[in-house]
């Protein structure tokens, strides 16, 4: 499955947002079926507050003033009925697989930055365990454990730069991917130097 950014959110009533994708496709998502209205999601519940959601255009997916956001390949399938690649285990609806800590006041969606490589992770991700990648105009999906591309499409060097980091610092991108999982900000991780 490729990957999609969003390009502009409408919030609805009902907790729902219409979504536009930067392939032209869009659609409508119920956020109350997405993600369970606790911890860095509590404040969704006031209706005034679910309706500041904004695009954060560097993430490419939607986030609200507390930093939470919602992981654009889950969007992206909920809005438009595309299928969610086999390598995903959804948590779309229901209790989040582990207990969600209480809001934090803001977000660190970016845990590195090195050689104009950007890794991060979303608040509400699908298993597996996996980080996000930008470089340039390209982005990646990439599996914590294997350090392989799970979607997307990355240079050769970028993948081989990302996956010497990756090696380096496994420990950490699972301890954040525990931590986002939660509710809770990532930690940074020192750059690829």
């Amino acid at each position: 499955m490729e990957l999609h950014d969003v390009h502009s959110v409408q919030a609805l009533d009902d907790h729902r947002l219409r979504l536009t994708f930067d392939d032209g496709s869009e659609g409508v998502v119920e956020i109350a079926l997405m993600v369970p209205f606790e911890g860095v999601f509590a404040p969704l519940r006031d209706e005034e507050y679910f309706r500041q959601v904004r695009v954060d255009a560097e993430l490419g997916t939607i986030c609200w003033p507390n930093g939470a956001d919602i992981d654009p390949l889950v969007l992206y399938s909920s809005a438009t009925g595309a299928p969610l690649p086999n390598w995903v285990t959804p948590t779309l609806s229901g209790a989040p697989p582990v207990d969600l800590a209480p809001g934090t006041d803001h977000s660190v969606p970016e845990i590195s930055r090195f050689f104009g490589i950007v890794i991060q992770m979303y608040f509400r991700e699908h298993a597996p365990a996996h980080f996000h990648v930008r470089y340039g105009g390209e982005k990646a999906s990439v599996d914590i454990q294997s350090l392989a591309v799970l979607s997307g499409d990355l240079p050769p060097r970028v993948i081989g730069l990302v996956a010497e980091w990756g090696r380096l610092h496994r420990k950490e991108l699972m301890k954040n991917w525990l931590r986002v999982r939660r509710g809770l900000d990532p930690e940074k991780i020192a750059p690829l130097e």
